[in-house]
C-alpha cells in the first residue's frame, strides 16, 4: 500500500565547523555555524518543483556572516543540503549532502523513507592550493528526520 507524502515532513539539524590543523594555518580559531529547518511535502509542491536547497556558511538569511567570504558572493567553507522526494518512485526522501573547503568537497547521498531518523557526518581536508583553507579541515554533522508533521504545524497554534 503505498505511503501518502502528502502529510509527511522532514526535519534537518546541522553543524558545520571549520578549524585549524596545523598552527601554520591562516585560521587561528575555530568557527561554527548551526541551524535547523522543516520542510513539509506541501512547500516542494508550493514551490513548483522537488527539491529544497539549504545553504550553510555563506551567510545566507540569519546565518551570520559567511564563514570565509570569497569575495564573490560565496564562501570558501560551505555546506548544501539538496532535499527532494518521489511520489512517482516508491514514496521517499532524497537527500545530498556537500561539504566544500577551498577545493576539496565531499558529497553523500541518503534515501530516507517516512518515520526515519538519519545522522550524518562528512569530514574534509582543505587541498593546499587555496592560501585561505591552507591547513584546515571542516566537519559538517547533522540528524534527518522524517515524519508527520504535529497538529499545530496543521492546524496553527492553540489558543486559550
Amino acid at each position: 500500500m503505498p505511503i501518502d507524502l502528502i502529510n509527511w515532513k522532514i526535519e534537518a539539524q546541522w553543524l558545520l565547523t571549520w578549524y585549524p590543523r596545523f598552527q601554520a594555518a591562516n585560521l587561528k580559531e575555530v568557527k561554527m555555524r548551526g541551524g535547523a529547518a522543516s520542510h513539509s511535502t506541501g512547500d516542494f509542491a508550493l514551490s513548483g518543483g522537488t527539491h529544497q536547497v539549504l545553504l550553510i556558511g555563506q551567510g545566507a538569511g540569519d546565518e551570520g556572516e559567511a564563514l570565509a567570504p570569497d569575495g564573490h558572493g560565496s564562501s570558501h567553507v560551505r555546506g548544501s543540503i539538496d532535499v527532494g522526494f518521489a511520489q512517482e518512485r516508491g514514496q521517499f526522501f532524497d537527500l545530498e549532502v556537500e561539504v566544500i573547503i577551498g577545493r576539496a568537497h565531499q558529497t553523500r547521498y541518503l534515501r530516507l523513507l517516512p518515520d526515519a531518523r538519519a545522522p550524518f557526518m562528512i569530514n574534509v581536508h582543505a587541498s593546499g592550493e587555496d592560501p585561505v583553507t591552507q591547513g584546515t579541515a571542516a566537519v559538517f554533522q547533522g540528524v534527518f528526520v522524517t515524519g508527520h508533521p504535529l497538529l499545530s504545524d496543521v492546524v496553527g497554534p492553540v489558543r486559550k
